[in-house]
């Protein structure tokens, strides 16, 4: 195998890596999480903003408040934490889930509440959420 098929196969490898830890947020499998982000098992950690923070969308979106409390408070991820609360994108996707607990917990978080348009899009996540 040269050079360039290894780091072929290392790309495929953690494109892997991230889906099952996309996969593992959606679930709520809160030890798989950690397990993707500190393991030193694996040839590499994924990055909890992968993919524009993927993890945090789907954990909001599947009503899986333990991993958005995790992304959002653990002191292991702070530096990431500050900037999911950048995005209207986990709010929408709890709102238009109808997963009102997570909606409220963002909204108590007074950094994320600066950032949220409620009114985005026309009040879609709000449409959604009555639907």
């Amino acid at each position: 195998m040269d050079i360039k098929q290894l780091k072929k196969y290392q790309k495929y490898a953690i494109s892997r890596l991230e889906k099952e830890f996309k996969i593992a947020c959606r679930s709520g499998n809160l030890n798989l999480v950690e397990f993707f982000i500190f393991s030193k098992d694996l040839p590499e950690n994924v990055n909890p903003l992968v993919d524009n923070c993927a993890g945090l969308r789907w954990a909001c979106g599947n009503n899986k408040l333990e991993i958005v409390k995790f992304f959002l408070e653990s002191p292991k991820l702070t530096q990431h934490a500050k900037v999911n609360i950048n995005s209207n994108e986990p709010f929408r996707r709890a709102a238009e889930n109808g997963n009102l607990e997570i909606v409220r917990y963002l909204m108590s978080k007074q950094e994320f509440r600066d950032k949220i348009e409620v009114h985005e899009w026309s009040d879609f996540a709000l449409r959604k959420a009555c639907a």
